[in-house]
């Protein structure tokens, strides 16, 4: 007899002998996978009622804490000239503030006016300025040329508003950067205009039309600093975009009054930075913790949708571990902001503050841990755009000092960085006639690479009196 032939009668002998076995071995087993089933949903649940009552307390405190920071930055209604400026933009094409739901919500489109012809021109222009240490400054492409010949009318209203009207102020609510839910205020546009009148001066410049040219930089500067008063990191940025642009063509031009580049010096920037990162940090924190106490608020933050029963664990437990993730990080970045006041990025490396920052993070916030490194990058900007703007008006005098004498001046008034009080700046002068003006120190971080060929303007300058022609 076969195997294959006795298989029915085993296998039925084995089929009622094991319903038997299986039986009890299935009541042996299922009594304690429910008590631990049991046993971990109540675990589960215990954990997250304590993590929901520490979430609540520790927002409460948050919330109480962001109202008063909030307090110092009331609304602000845009006054009559920046209203007026906002008429006079229309013709060039550019919204300069595109403000919250309740602000003015312009809705001019600046590709009306900018091809890509001419943004590739304006892109251009201004990295080959910035990589420039010598010489004079570059013509205009005709593209801009072309651009500014044909809103000549234009921004001549333009500059002449700025230069004989109150500054202007545009309306700012604190409320537009504290809830996911508005449209946060951009100042790019002002970005836009400044461009323009610094093209405008070039232009002036390029004619000898060294009276016109100065009308247009303080105009441009005027502008410049509508964005670098309001409190928020977005038109701090787009006021360092505009200390960049004005910097990388000012030091290459000659006739020009030491007056107007020291406007560019009005702002301490790496203090400046520290209270735009505040009002960031805060921002941040309260924007989520409202987002995330709407209802279904986690679904559409997170990517939950259509995951089926496995979101439950998720939804429960995720939105107190981002609550306290992000509760954490403020708390961790105050106490890092306050010890930077009086510290530069000469004394203070800005890599130290990461370290600083990741180190006295838990090991399980790991979201803080992600964002450490961008908000350190803000404050390490602004000190590098001081220092710019040191060497450009040191620059400016030495060429300024230069024209009234027919020579380099031996030495300049004031050569201490202020970026820097502990260094200071080298002038040179060769007995071939050139001038040159370095820092007396280098940075690691300071390096042009092949994705951002222009990220950082030299801290070194030359300029021989004999090719200058405004001497």
């Amino acid at each position: 007899m076969s195997f294959r032939s006795l298989f029915p009668t085993i296998s039925k002998l084995f089929s009622q002998q094991s319903r038997q076995t299986l039986k009890s071995s299935c009541q042996k087993a299922v009594k304690p996978l429910v008590f631990s089933s049991v046993g971990l949903l109540l675990a589960g649940g215990v954990t997250w009622v304590a993590g929901d009552q520490l979430v609540k307390r520790q927002s409460a405190e948050m919330d109480a804490q962001a109202a008063e920071f909030f307090q110092q930055y009331p609304p602000v209604e845009s006054n009559a000239s920046a209203r007026s400026l906002n008429r006079l933009f229309e013709p060039l094409g550019i919204a300069a503030v595109d403000n919250g739901p309740k602000g003015e919500a312009l809705s001019i489109q600046s590709s009306k006016s900018y091809s890509s012809e001419l943004s590739r021109a304006i892109r251009h222009y201004f990295r080959d300025q910035r990589l420039k240490a010598e010489g004079s400054i570059d013509p205009l492409p005709v593209a801009i040329q072309s651009h500014l010949a044909d809103h000549a009318e234009a921004l001549k209203q333009v500059e002449m508003h700025l230069r004989s009207q109150p500054a202007p102020v545009w309306s700012f609510n604190s409320d537009w950067f504290t809830d996911f839910d508005q449209a946060s205020s951009t100042t790019i546009g002002i970005r836009d205009i400044h461009r323009l009148l610094l093209f405008k001066a070039l232009s002036d410049h390029q004619k000898g039309q060294l009276q016109d040219m100065t009308a247009a930089l303080e105009a441009a500067q005027v502008l410049a600093n509508a964005p670098a008063k309001r409190p928020d990191l977005i038109s701090y940025l787009v006021s360092l975009l505009m200390l960049d642009n004005s910097v990388a063509v000012m030091r290459h031009l000659d006739g020009l009054s030491p007056e107007i580049t020291a406007q560019l010096l009005t702002y301490d920037q790496q203090q400046l930075s520290i209270d735009r990162l505040h009002f960031e940090n805060w921002a941040f924190q309260q924007a989520l913790s409202k987002g995330l106490s709407k209802p279904n608020s986690v679904e559409p933050m997170f990517g939950t949708a259509a995951r089926g029963l496995a979101t439950i664990p998720m939804l429960v437990f995720e939105r107190p571990y981002v609550l306290l993730s992000t509760i954490n990080s403020a708390r961790v970045q105050t106490a890092i902001y306050q010890q930077l006041p009086g510290q530069t990025i000469c004394s203070f490396p800005p890599e130290d503050i990461h370290n600083t920052v990741t180190e006295a993070l838990p090991w399980w916030n790991i979201l803080g841990k992600m964002s450490a490194p961008s908000f350190v990058e803000q404050w390490r900007k602004g000190g590098d755009r001081m220092l710019t703007a040191e060497l450009n008006h040191l620059v400016t005098q030495a060429k300024a000092l230069a024209s009234k004498q027919g020579t380099w001046p031996e030495t300049l008034p004031d050569l201490t960085s202020n970026a820097c009080p502990n260094e200071r700046w080298v002038y040179e002068v060769s007995p071939a006639g050139e001038m040159s003006l370095s820092f007396s120190r280098e940075f690691d971080w300071r390096v042009n690479d092949d994705l951002n060929p222009a990220r950082y303007i030299p801290l070194t300058y030359s300029a021989n009196l004999s090719n200058s022609a405004g001497f």
